[in-house]
């Protein structure tokens, strides 16, 4: 079971997880063995990853062709071309300074200058729910109505006793 999590191996020995990490502090050849296992099989998918990215990746194929009234089989590879998510995969994060994919949204005030926040903590609450409130024309898309309170509908009493039953 190689790459296996703490918890998968300690399932596998048949011991909970606390047991299983104990193990590991208490016994050092045990934590360097479960490491060895886990670099193996890291290794293993870095390898198959390089392959798919770099177009150096086959597997066997056999196909069969009728010829006449006879059948062969034909036994060969299978190529697969460089593949782009792999690509993408190993640049981003092999190469990150160069090709990791970022996005920023920097905000600024005047002259690149920090915005200054120059309004009371009533007055920006009062501008947030202006924010939210129905508009004159009849706009409804507000989850508030004109005091500022929800519009969503609570629950009759008779509904809320029978979700209390239910329980």
């Amino acid at each position: 079971m190689r790459g296996g999590t703490d918890s998968e191996i300690a399932m596998t020995f048949g011991i909970g997880l606390t047991l299983f990490k104990k193990w590991k502090k208490q016994y050092p050849t045990f934590r360097e063995a479960i490491e060895k296992g886990r670099t193996r099989a890291d290794a293993a998918v870095v390898e198959a990853l390089f392959k798919r990215a770099t177009g150096k990746f086959s597997i066997p194929h056999t196909e069969v062709i009728k010829y006449k009234d006879s059948f062969e089989t034909l036994s060969m590879r299978k190529h697969f071309p460089p593949d782009f998510s792999s690509i993408q995969y190993w640049l981003n994060n092999r190469a990150r300074e160069h090709w990791q994919q970022r996005s920023a949204v920097e905000a600024c005030g005047p002259g690149g200058k920090p915005i200054e926040l120059t309004a009371g903590k009533g007055e920006l609450v009062d501008a947030l729910l202006d924010l939210v409130k129905p508009k004159p024309d009849g706009d409804s898309s507000s989850p508030l109505d004109s005091d500022g309170h929800s519009k969503a509908k609570s629950p009759k009493p008779e509904q809320k006793r029978a979700k209390k039953k239910a329980r």
